[in-house]
């Protein structure tokens, strides 16, 4: 459902500020206006449609759906454009910057979200954990070959992240992973990073 994929992200978001003070400090005004309207969403969606609260529902999804969004498109179309015309490649706009190269592999998301599917039983448990092996067995695989050629790995949340001394750029990460033979399906959930010396995201998503 919608407002459990909403509320997931926001729970995640929250958990995010609140690991990492400071960080997104900058980013906050608009976080808090991106997490005001996911939770207006979240509300309108998770709530019943009983008679007393049709008019309430009515007045929060008009509300939700006037917001004049105009203005972030247009500066989302300048920063692509600026981009485009500018080689598209980040390394270039980014060099000369402290920082570094972070890959990162996602193992599982949050238990209270990834077992809403199953019994809360130890059957439950036992199926999420055989519908969930094979994807973990070719993670477990990725990251031996990881360690092999290098690479220091650690757990941050619910990702294995890992970063190698000789990879500078996102194409060095791109070129290496490459040479690894690492499994089709790991390398098209993979993300690549780079991340200054303060904890700040300097590529793209």
């Amino acid at each position: 459902m919608i407002s459990d994929t909403l509320a997931e992200a926001l729970y995640e978001i929250r958990f995010y500020q609140k690991e990492d003070p400071g960080v997104y400090d900058a980013l906050t005004p608009a976080i808090n206006v991106v997490c005001e309207v996911m939770d207006a969403m979240c509300q309108y969606l998770d709530t019943p449609p009983a008679p007393i609260l049709r008019d309430a529902l009515r007045v929060l999804q008009a509300e939700i759906g006037q917001l004049d969004l105009s203005a972030v498109r247009d500066a989302r179309r300048n920063l692509f454009e600026t981009w485009r015309t500018g080689g598209g490649n980040f390394d270039e706009c980014v060099r000369g910057e402290v920082g570094h190269i972070e890959i990162a592999i996602h193992l599982f998301g949050l238990p209270e979200f990834e077992l809403d599917d199953y019994e809360l039983t130890g059957q439950g448990i036992r199926e999420y954990a055989a519908d969930h092996s094979e994807w973990l067995a070719t993670v477990g695989d990725a990251v031996d070959k990881l360690i092999a050629d290098g690479w220091a790995v650690k757990v941050v949340k619910s990702n294995v992240e890992a970063r190698h001394p000789e990879v500078r750029t996102c194409k060095d990460a791109v070129e290496r992973l490459g040479r690894l033979q690492i499994d089709e399906t790991i390398m098209q959930d993979i993300d690549i990073g780079k991340w200054s010396a303060e904890g700040e995201r300097l590529s793209p998503v």
